[in-house]
């Protein structure tokens, strides 16, 4: 059996994006002088909400490979498949990251590329379906996995940066 989890500096990125939220609403706060209105609270919790769900899907994510059969653990979902039941594969390309979408009998699962050993995992599937179904996972190869980690990894330096700078400028400026 092989258990796969999210990337490590992915959680650590994402925690601490969510200090860094926290930080720039502490410094909006305390820059107002304690007098925010209703709506500006609102976008300043739900920032570090949002940020601090991501972080928690993200650490419970899990993806294990075990017989012949795969399965992605989420947040809301637990989704089992033989790798020989695996109709068809879709591989969708987002801001820093793949996802391949695994169709079988069932529905549908979806696999990230944040998951630590997720070439691996993709070499298993390849190596397990039919041969037109493997062929659509041909574009995920070492280098663009690494050029698209690099730059959700570089969006996510950017967007700490970004509310740490607000934040010190709130306090001092």
């Amino acid at each position: 059996m092989k258990i796969y989890k999210s990337k490590k500096n992915l959680i650590y990125m994402l925690g601490f994006l969510f200090l860094s939220s926290i930080f720039f609403g502490v410094s909006v706060y305390l820059d107002s002088g304690g007098k925010l209105g209703g709506g500006k609270i609102f976008v300043l919790v739900f920032l570090s909400f949002f940020i601090l769900f991501n972080l928690i899907t993200t650490f419970l994510r899990k993806v294990t490979i075990e017989s012949g059969k795969l399965t992605i653990k989420t947040l809301f979902t637990n989704k089992t498949v033989l790798l020989e039941d695996i109709q068809d594969i879709g591989v969708i390309r987002l801001k820093g990251r793949y996802s391949v979408l695994i169709y079988f009998d069932d529905g549908f699962a979806m696999l990230p590329s944040t998951i630590s050993g997720f070439k691996e995992i993709v070499d298993t599937i390849k190596s397990s379906c039919k041969s037109e179904v493997a062929d659509k996972l041909d574009e995920l190869n070492e280098k663009t996995l690494r050029n698209q980690s690099a730059l959700g990894i570089s969006f996510l330096l950017f967007a700490n940066i970004f509310l740490i700078s607000l934040g010190i400028y709130n306090l001092f400026v």
